[in-house]
């Protein structure tokens, strides 16, 4: 019980719900989530480390980075999915969305003007 405790707890936070409907998406380190949620990088990483601590995020460290993505865990995926579909229509849902997609694009920009 104590395990779905802090799972609910952690969904009690509009940025904590913000940072799990990004990473549905896919991984991002810290200072993607910063440009996506126009947040400081103290307010993500402290919020990043309360969900990494209920089971619903894991880290994922390479050479230069560590990146954050949910778990595999069944019950965590249905509640974010449950999540997405009912948030699916809220407006900073909707600029979250807009800001990883701007983010994708400079992220390619990026790639094809290292690799030329």
């Amino acid at each position: 019980m104590e395990e779905t405790v802090g799972i609910h707890k952690a969904l009690a936070d509009e940025t904590r719900l913000r940072i799990l409907l990004a990473l549905r998406e896919r991984d991002f380190c810290v200072c993607d989530l910063v440009v996506v949620l126009d947040l400081s990088q103290p307010k993500i990483s402290k919020h990043l480390s309360r969900l990494k601590q209920s089971g619903l995020v894991k880290t994922n460290r390479d050479e230069r980075f560590v990146t954050y993505s949910l778990t595999a865990d069944a019950f965590g995926q249905k509640i974010v999915g449950l999540l997405a579909e009912r948030l699916s229509d809220d407006p900073t849902i909707r600029k979250d969305r807009s800001r990883m997609a701007e983010k994708d694009i400079l992220r390619e920009t990026y790639r094809k003007r290292t690799t030329a």
